[in-house]
């Protein structure tokens, strides 16, 4: 049997036909395996473009629903079909890896389109985004510089005005209150754990909530000696949190609490006292003496100033203890 000579000249030209051949093939295979190339977003009307945005994250192609829902949104200013633009886009980024990219969607559509038919789809994702930040540990050296927590946050304060119906809807503010706290963020923390234990006095936050809100005026208070505001706030919530929770878990911590903050807030009162006493200003100082026997009886600043009171000759008569009370609970969000 006779072999063809794989170096003459008709037999290479044979075998680089073959191989053009073979090529040809499987290119027509895999364009047939992969269809016709997409259509361009620029050549696709409004109404194609949402349902390509579709039928693209359904598929599973997210490159395809990202280009078609986000090519959407910069040129439609239809409502409706924002809406399903903001919602395929929000979910295709997600289910990229892009979770800001996609809350930033969700949230669009939260604020935009409150009423949207797609609005109780975003819940669970909303969510899922926010656990997932506030889940991140401080760094040891940068604490929340370069994590989540922050974001985590904001996402939560956005799940909580938007779904303040949902079950997680006090979850998300106990998160959020919870954040401040062990950032140090006392007034924020307040203001949290306030609507918290306002709106939500069933959760299962509630009790710390009712007692934080108290504990965050305390723990911002520069002390008596600078303003008394922030605790005169922590007394009055020490002592709402006494009587709105006769069998509350913190009920002693409260009890002990509001006698700290007494004793802090009469030992301001003193302190002025002795000022004026020191200028010689002796209306100012029976005043300030006057406010501690009379609005905190029980302290050891009240023992103090009654000795003051006497040596001095002075009575009970001038004082100014209005100046102790707080204003309304509503003005400062319940």
């Amino acid at each position: 049997m006779a072999f063809a000579d794989p170096h003459h000249p008709s037999t290479r030209s044979a075998t680089r036909r073959a191989r053009r051949l073979v090529g040809a093939l499987l290119l027509a295979c895999a364009a047939c395996a992969s269809g016709p190339d997409p259509i361009d977003p620029d050549d696709l009307s409004e109404a194609q473009l949402l349902e390509e945005a579709e039928r693209a994250f359904v598929a599973g192609d997210l490159d395809r629903a990202i280009d078609t829902s986000e090519g959407l949104l910069e040129r439609t200013s239809d409502g409706k079909k924002r809406q399903g633009a903001l919602f395929f886009a929000a979910q295709a980024r997600l289910a990229d890896g892009s979770p800001v990219k996609a809350f930033r969607h969700f949230q669009s559509l939260l604020r935009d389109f409150p009423w949207s038919a797609y609005v109780p789809k975003c819940e669970q994702p909303v969510w899922e985004i926010g656990v997932a930040y506030l889940s991140e540990e401080p760094w040891f050296l940068f604490g929340d510089l370069f994590n989540g927590r922050e974001r985590g946050a904001e996402v939560m304060r956005e799940f909580a005005a938007s779904f303040p119906s949902s079950p997680r809807a006090d979850d998300a503010l106990a998160a959020m209150a919870g954040y401040r706290y062990s950032r140090k963020e006392y007034a924020e923390a307040q203001l949290h754990y306030s609507r918290l234990a306002k709106s939500y006095p069933d959760s299962e936050w509630s009790d710390l909530a009712a007692f934080r809100r108290a504990e965050c005026w305390q723990l911002d208070a520069r002390g008596a000696a600078y303003d008394t505001t922030p605790l005169l706030r922590a007394a009055r919530d020490y002592r709402r949190y006494l009587g709105e929770r006769p069998q509350g878990e913190r009920r002693t911590e409260a009890q002990a609490q509001a006698r700290a903050v007494d004793q802090q807030i009469a030992e301001g009162e003193l302190l002025r006292a002795r000022l004026y006493l020191v200028r010689e200003q002796a209306q100012g100082a029976r005043m300030h003496l006057a406010n501690v026997v009379l609005a905190y009886p029980e302290t050891e600043a009240a023992a103090t100033a009654r000795t003051l009171l006497a040596e001095h000759g002075w009575d009970l008569s001038i004082h100014s203890v209005d100046t102790l009370q707080t204003p309304p609970l509503e003005e400062f969000g319940g």
